[in-house]
């Protein structure tokens, strides 16, 4: 089968001029805010069933374009922004978009609206314009995106069923033993640990206490060590100043015997 290419299937790269001026001013014009909503979700051509769905994405549209109404954007800004947040609307339903997903869905949008980079963005939005909007969808349509994802994406059940396999064979019986495949257990190196005679607790303790005894013994071997390097020192200053002193002292007394003989 040989597939047919369809223009119309695509996504404009734009979102300018998805509502025409004239649809703004009818919109605009309407009487009552009522007829205006119903106005506007004809136009913007809500694909939901009848009934709170369709109630819900009538209303959101509708307080958008409020929004752009307040925010005095002219006929292109708001026609761009409807159509941005319409395209986010449906990626999240279609997509199965997180949050985070469908935040980066908007900032992209506003992005390829707001810088004069044709052919890859045009300049529509202002960088006061994404400021104002960026908080108006933080406080709206992402303060309620649970909402929006509950009633809107489909959730999906998991039901899981078990079947014996039949795809193996079935086990085969197990070969009988002969007297000549009985072997010694206690002969085995791998299950020699499991026949040795554990120690009695108190030969335990009589090791324990053996350890702390040589502990203790190289403990103090090892104080002994150094209070006898310490006295060592200790005793080789005391005999230095000893000397010291004696030196003096004779100084002294040979300048005392040679002022006594002059």
């Amino acid at each position: 089968m040989v597939s047919v290419y369809d223009p119309s299937n695509e996504e404009p790269l734009f979102l300018v001029g998805d509502l025409s001026e004239e649809e703004m001013e009818s919109i605009t014009n309407e009487p009552s805010k009522e007829r205006a909503r119903a106005r506007l979700a004809a136009v913007v051509d809500i694909d939901q069933d009848d009934g709170l769905p369709t109630e819900i994405a009538a209303d959101m549209h509708f307080y958008n374009f409020l929004f752009c109404h307040s925010a005095c954007f002219n006929a292109t800004k708001t026609s761009c922004f409807l159509a941005i947040m319409k395209r986010v609307f449906r990626s999240m339903i279609a997509e199965r978009l997180t949050c985070v997903e469908t935040f980066e869905l908007c900032k992209a949008l506003l992005l390829k609206h707001s810088v004069a980079r044709p052919p890859w963005s045009i300049a529509v939005f202002s960088a006061n314009d994404l400021k104002v909007i960026t908080d108006y969808v933080l406080n709206t349509f992402f303060r309620h995106f649970n909402l929006y994802q509950y009633v809107y994406v489909p959730h999906r059940d998991l039901t899981l069923r078990t079947r014996p396999n039949t795809f193996l064979g079935p086990t085969p019986s197990a070969h009988p033993f002969e007297e000549i495949h009985i072997v010694d257990e206690k002969a085995q190196e791998e299950l020699a640990m499991h026949f040795e005679k554990p120690q009695r607790v108190e030969d335990l303790a009589a090791e324990l206490f053996g350890e702390l005894a040589d502990r203790e013994t190289r403990i103090s071997g090892e104080a002994q060590r150094v209070i006898a390097m310490a006295l060592e020192r200790r005793s080789a200053k005391v005999l230095a100043d000893f000397e010291e002193r004696v030196l003096q002292q004779n100084r002294e007394f040979d300048r005392l015997i040679q002022e006594g003989a002059a």
